[in-house]
């Protein structure tokens, strides 16, 4: 009996032990076909949600750029406007003035700004009616045949260091006398200029000539006008004015003379040294180192055609003692060149002390160019 018992109960257990590993396998079964459920899962849905992120995040970064661009251009705005947008655009600076170490006084500078202004209103430059123009004509040659060169009509221009010469015609026997004739005026009146009175100021334009003369007293410069008059009857010197200046803790008197001094450059003729722009800047340089002055600007202007020439207005400012400027006018109106001389002004830097012989001369002058 206790047999049978035994082997119903191992049945017993074999059974459960079948029918729990039927129920694991219908888990494994349910997981199967839940795998195969999601194998048909669309995923179009979720790769559109992807997109629609990146769609976003685009948009947040050009805003982000368009912000930072916003700010960037105001900032630029207010950092850079009035005078530094000037100078972002051209690059370059204001131009500073131009200031003379050895004046002390702005009177210079405004009596230059006149002579300047003289100059240009004198005779204004009048553009030519119909530019010239040269037509070189060349040869035709139909066949390749040994023939001599056409001579060229094109004329070489002269070199820096040789000038051409040429008979002085009219015109230019006119405008050499004149501009003798400016020099001697100058170099005549400051000749005549006694020891104790000094002249802060000669100018001589068209014949009209204006002294500046400081002295101990009136009276000494009132005597030198009249002895003016004496020395050129034609000249009519009188005074125009007079006033104190300071100098050396005291007090000087200062005068101003005009007059009007008619003098004749003589007459010119033979030959003539005929120079462009560049030789006459060397010419004028080297004479000007030769006296031991200082060319401090050399500049021409726009020129114009009248009798055959063209003129180029040139203006010269040298630096140096009185009888150097005096020497190296003279040697000026020695030479036969294409140059008149028509204004001259000498300035005395010394505005403090009056005793100071050294001297700013503008040379106002005209190159006649041959057409």
């Amino acid at each position: 009996m206790v047999d049978i018992n035994l082997i119903g109960d191992d049945k017993t257990g074999e059974e459960e032990r079948v029918e729990d590993f039927a129920q694991t396998s219908s888990m494994d079964t349910q997981e199967l076909a839940f795998e195969e459920r999601t194998e048909t899962f669309d995923t179009t849905k979720t790769a559109g949600f992807a997109q629609r992120r990146s769609y976003s995040s685009l948009i947040s970064t050009l805003i982000i750029v368009a912000v930072i661009v916003f700010l960037g251009g105001a900032i630029y705005f207010f950092m850079f406007t009035g005078d530094d947008a000037n100078l972002l655009q051209t690059g370059q600076l204001p131009p500073a003035q131009e200031m003379d170490q050895t004046v002390s006084d702005d009177e210079l500078a405004r009596l230059e700004q006149e002579f300047a202004a003289e100059l240009a209103n004198d005779e204004p430059a009048q553009p030519d009616p119909e530019p010239r123009r040269e037509t070189v004509s060349l040869p035709t040659v139909e066949e390749p045949a040994p023939q001599p060169a056409p001579a060229s009509r094109t004329t070489v221009p002269p070199s820096r260091s040789i000038a051409a010469t040429s008979s002085v015609d009219a015109v230019a026997a006119d405008f050499l006398s004149n501009s003798r004739a400016t020099i001697q005026g100058v170099t005549s009146l400051m000749s005549a200029l006694p020891s104790n009175l000094n002249a802060t100021l000669v100018s001589y334009n068209g014949r009209k000539v204006r002294l500046e003369i400081v002295s101990n007293t009136a009276a000494e410069a009132r005597d030198f006008a009249n002895g003016l008059n004496q020395t050129f009857p034609s000249g009519k010197f009188s005074v125009v004015s007079e006033s104190t200046v300071a100098s050396n803790g005291g007090t000087m008197d200062r005068v101003l003379v005009s007059g009007t001094l008619a003098l004749s450059g003589g007459s010119a003729s033979g030959t003539m040294r005929f120079m462009n722009t560049n030789q006459m800047k060397d010419w004028l340089t080297s004479n000007a180192r030769q006296f031991g002055l200082t060319v401090r600007e050399l500049k021409t202007l726009q020129g114009s055609f009248a009798g055959g020439y063209h003129k180029v207005p040139v203006m010269a400012r040298l630096y140096g003692d009185q009888p150097s400027i005096l020497g190296f006018l003279e040697e000026m109106a020695s030479q036969s060149v294409n140059v008149e001389v028509t204004k001259i002004l000498l300035v005395s830097p010394d505005m403090v002390n009056y005793s100071d012989d050294k001297l700013i001369t503008i040379v106002s002058m005209y190159l006649y160019e041959q057409g």
